[in-house]
Order: C-alpha cells, then sequence, then structure tokens
C-alpha cells in the first residue's frame, strides 16, 4: 500500500453512473495506472457497495465515502468503519459538503475511524473551520467551499487567500496533518496553484468521472507532479 505523502490525489467517485459497479473498477484501474507511472500517491472513493469490488481489482489506497460515527451493532442502514474497513478500505472521507456530519459525530468519527487503521480525509468549507477540526488530528483535511464544488473555478485559483489561510490555520494546530483543497479542480494548473500556495493534494470527483478521457484528463492532471 502506497505511503500517504504528497502530493496526494483523491478521487472521488460519489454516486454517478459513470463510476458505479464495473465503471468504479475501470475508472480505479486507470487512477492505478496513472499513481504507478507518477510515483505518486492517488486514492480513489467508490460508493459503499462498490468498495470490496475496487479493492480487489486494484492495490492504490480505497477510501469509503462517508462513515457514521457507530459501533457495530443494533443500528440499520448506517456505514461503519469496522465494515469499510472489512470490505478492503484503506481510508475514509468525512464531513463532505454533500453528506455533512456535526462536529461531536465528526470527532467521534475520527476516533473510531483510528481504532480501525484507517486513513482520515475531513472535509471543511471554511479556513476557519478547517483549523477547529485539525484539534481532532484527523490525516487530512481538505479545504472544499461548497459554492464551488462541480464547477470550472477551482478553489486554488479563485479563493487563493482563503487556501493559504485554511493551510496555516491547520499547521499552526498540528505540523503533521495533510492539507488538501478540493472544489473546481479541472486543469493541471489548478494543483499546482494549489501546492504552490502549500497544499499537499487535492481532492476532486467530476473533472475525473465524467471526463470524456478520463485516463487523458489524470495524466493531464498530475503532469509535473512526478516525485
Amino acid at each position: 500500500m502506497q505511503e500517504l505523502k504528497p502530493p496526494i490525489i483523491i478521487l472521488n467517485f460519489k454516486t454517478y453512473q459513470l463510476a458505479t459497479g464495473g465503471k468504479a473498477v475501470k475508472l480505479a484501474k486507470i487512477a492505478e495506472k496513472i499513481s504507478a507511472k507518477r510515483g505518486i500517491y492517488i486514492a480513489v472513493a467508490p460508493q459503499t457497495v462498490d468498495i470490496y469490488r475496487v479493492s480487489k481489482s486494484v492495490k492504490i489506497p480505497v477510501y469509503a465515502q462517508h462513515i457514521d460515527p457507530l459501533l457495530p451493532g443494533r443500528n440499520t442502514g448506517y456505514i461503519t468503519a469496522y465494515a469499510v474497513k472489512s470490505s478492503g478500505a484503506t481510508g475514509a472521507i468525512l464531513n463532505h459538503a454533500e453528506h455533512p456530519l456535526l462536529i461531536n459525530q465528526i470527532e467521534e468519527a475520527i476516533r473510531i475511524c483510528r481504532e480501525n487503521k484507517l486513513i482520515t480525509c475531513v472535509c471543511s468549507r471554511t479556513y476557519v473551520s478547517s483549523r477547529s477540526l485539525a484539534v481532532f488530528k484527523p490525516d487530512m483535511v481538505a479545504f472544499e467551499p461548497p459554492e464551488l464544488i462541480a464547477t470550472d473555478r477551482s478553489v486554488s485559483t479563485t479563493k487563493p487567500e482563503s487556501l493559504r489561510m485554511a493551510i496555516e490555520g491547520v499547521k499552526a494546530m498540528d505540523h503533521s496533518i495533510h492539507v488538501l483543497c478540493g472544489a473546481g479542480i479541472r486543469e493541471n494548473s489548478d494543483v499546482v496553484a494549489a501546492l504552490k500556495l502549500g497544499a499537499e493534494g487535492v481532492l476532486l470527483s467530476s473533472g475525473f468521472v465524467k471526463a470524456r478521457n478520463p485516463e487523458n484528463f489524470l495524466k493531464k492532471l498530475t503532469e509535473e507532479l512526478n516525485v
């Protein structure tokens, strides 16, 4: 399994039909191919029902898109860290703008993920909340202004000062936490701009999943990012 080190790219498949079932496996294999070629950390986050099939098909990290802060037991319809870990996941995205958690739930989810040896990437909407979430010591904080998600306006070029402040806030709390940025990441220049500002990677979805040619998209996105 790859070591978590910059530059980090996490590809969120969300619930797109283009990234469901066998198509999720196909996209994951593309990510694996580019990860090997560039020598960089690329993780994929398929839907929960696809974690097992994807994790059995590739050797790159597979993340859950969400977990509920619950232990295994009398809970119906929830997603536990134990379940996704047992299915082959090595990490989890928490508190995405499309699946937010309460602050106490975030703290508990991080704790449970840690107990299950799952890497955590916690999303934050503002630079202020980025610093606040760092208190819980996740492995990564991903700064994602909701208004830029699924647009062609990247956070690294549209809100560079907010990104800079998010990075500074997190690092002030714990320098070991990796800071990513998401929302509107579609070009190599978006990634380069983010890294120059001090970010250690990016979190993206539709740019890759909905690309006419996902492999070419990921090749271009990762140009000059070779370790």
